[in-house]
């Protein structure tokens, strides 16, 4: 289906080997009933990666641990 609707996008083409693996994305696709809703709906996404450091929030030179 993406590479379907997405392929031919002169921006960002989407191809068969766009699987994703390690790469957190989210793609929505919507249909709804403009007499029913005037906007698409709107999104919300908790995503839990694992801890990595920054050392530019470290205590030490102003950095520390953060989720991605």
């Amino acid at each position: 289906m993406m590479v379907a609707k997405y392929g031919a996008d002169p921006e960002r083409p989407w191809s068969a080997d766009m699987i994703g693996r390690g790469v957190p994305h989210v793609i929505a696709t919507f249909r709804y009933n403009r007499e029913r809703l005037n906007a698409p709906p709107r999104l919300r996404f908790q995503v839990r990666g694992i801890p990595v450091h920054d050392p530019r929030k470290d205590s030490t030179v102003g950095g520390g641990w953060w989720r991605i």
